[in-house]
């Protein structure tokens, strides 16, 4: 957004702290509003009826999160949480659809923001349903590669902004899968060494 814009949602926005692992909302809250992301980490998941979570996103300073659902007037569709101290805004649904009603260009950016959360929920799906947990880690690791304006290149160097337990949810495996494919490259590395 242009500065008066920003300005603008200024005005109504509240600003929300919350703690390593305080709920932000649960599934089935009612939703009156967004959130920004201003410092910290939240993760937004699904749990099972047995308890198992699914790491849906990892959003970090500068993202937004549930803006779909001040549009659907309902519920929220699933948790977020705190992954570290967390200092968020909070963005209340009525004052901010009376300012998209006004201004045109905000409405299409909106558009174009929900455009791209629904084509995260799409590679997620195709990730979680047609790739291996390796292809899934790579292809995790390149998104967040670009995503920071690394190039995709041999020796790039990303140090994982999460643990492996949070990291396992978001790819839809368990922690001890790291050790695992750990254990195949090192195989695999010491025999290709020892043909050499």
């Amino acid at each position: 957004l242009g500065p008066e814009e920003l300005k603008r949602v200024a005005a109504f926005a509240s600003p929300r702290h919350y703690a390593k692992k305080e709920a932000i909302f649960q599934e089935g809250d009612r939703a009156d509003g967004f959130f920004v992301v201003v410092s910290g980490r939240v993760k937004i998941f699904k749990l099972s009826a047995d308890g198992k979570e699914q790491i849906l996103h990892l959003i970090g300073p500068g993202q937004s999160f549930a803006e779909a659902t001040i549009f659907e007037g309902g519920v929220f569709p699933a948790h977020a949480e705190a992954l570290a101290d967390s200092h968020l805004l909070f963005i209340p649904k009525r004052q901010f659809i009376d300012l998209l009603e006004k201004t045109p260009r905000m409405s299409l950016r909106m558009l174009a923001s929900i455009s791209k959360w629904l084509k995260r929920m799409t590679d997620l799906v195709e990730s979680l349903s047609l790739r291996d947990v390796e292809t899934r880690f790579v292809h995790f690791v390149a998104a967040e590669l670009r995503s920071r304006g690394v190039p995709l290149r041999d020796g790039a160097v990303y140090e994982l902004p999460v643990g492996k337990n949070i990291l396992a949810s978001r790819l839809g495996t368990v922690p001890e899968t790291f050790f695992w494919l750990s254990a195949m490259k090192a195989c695999r590395a010491s025999r290709s060494g020892a043909n050499q």
